[in-house]
């Protein structure tokens, strides 16, 4: 019977909007500055301490592939 009412409470919050899970720590700009920063020779370990990251997680941007909204026309 919880579980029952916590599943509806969750799809509620969704059908709201509600983001579970953490966080992502870098916004898209943020990653596209790491994978710059990268290509120009920037070293993994510099990466890591610059964003606070671990080196799986500076992997997984660097092979994240990003949609940059344009602004204007």
């Amino acid at each position: 019977m919880r579980k029952s009412k916590q599943q509806d409470g969750i799809q509620k919050a969704k059908e709201r909007g509600v983001q579970f899970g953490k966080r992502k720590k870098l916004n898209p700009e943020q990653i596209a500055e790491l994978q710059q920063r990268r290509q120009e020779g920037v070293l993994i370990k510099t990466l890591m301490k610059e964003y606070d990251l671990s080196k799986s997680s500076v992997y997984r941007y660097l092979n994240k592939t990003i949609s940059l909204q344009n602004h204007g026309p």
